[in-house]
């Protein structure tokens, strides 16, 4: 139903009709959400909406499937949240690992824990400290470590080589934050208070690098 008859073709229905079949539409988009996370199925929902089309005797568009797996992800983030995990938590997993919902809600649940912990805002910090200061770089360059002069700079690069072997794409949230945590005293000496981070660009640290000094 969900690809047969996609959200963007009620427009065409009466008043009526669109209410019954928008019902109609999320209940089924909570149906298959509630199905697979209650029978603890992976599935890449993606994939499985373009299967559903294959047999389908009208051709569908890309742009059909997006817009088909962007309501059942925001009809799943509802429920999510009417389940009581925070709006934060929900955005950045769904943004993850929306094309699974079980994968996406085991993900919540192991993820609570650390946001309930002590030192999470010291730790989401951390994290955070990084993004900052590449936020407003348009492109993202290779990291070469020849250009690494400053020991901390090469001691949180050989830290975070270390643990990129041990995280990818599929990696629980526990082994994503346990990295992290190893991350963490490398992260802070590279931005200890006498430290000063002068510029980006060319020069002696290369393309985009992160040129940091001694100011003591």
């Amino acid at each position: 139903m969900l690809v047969g008859t996609p959200p963007s073709d009620q427009g065409v229905l009466a008043v009526g009709a669109v209410h019954t079949v928008a019902a109609r539409h999320g209940r089924a988009a909570l149906g298959v959400v509630q199905l697979l996370v209650g029978k603890q199925v992976s599935l890449a929902l993606p994939e499985a909406l373009s299967l559903a089309a294959e047999g389908l005797p009208i051709p569908v568009s890309e742009e059909v499937l997006r817009e088909v797996m962007d309501f059942v992800t925001r009809r799943y983030r509802g429920y999510l949240l009417d389940s009581g995990f925070r709006y934060d938590m929900v955005d950045a997993v769904l943004a993850e690992r929306g094309y699974d919902p079980y994968l996406a809600c085991c993900t919540l649940r192991d993820f609570v824990p650390w946001v309930q912990r002590e030192d999470w805002p010291e730790l989401l910090d951390t994290y955070a400290r990084c993004v900052r200061i590449t936020r407003d770089q348009e492109t993202v360059y290779a990291p070469e470590a020849r250009h690494l002069m400053e020991p901390a700079s090469r001691a949180l690069y050989e830290a975070y080589r270390a643990a990129a072997q041990r995280v990818n794409p599929e990696s629980s949230i526990d082994q994503l934050f346990q990295a992290l945590e190893e991350l963490k005293p490398f992260i802070r000496r590279f931005f200890e208070p006498e430290r000063r981070i002068l510029e980006f660009g060319e020069g002696i640290g290369g393309p985009g690098a992160v040129r940091v000094w001694h100011c003591w």
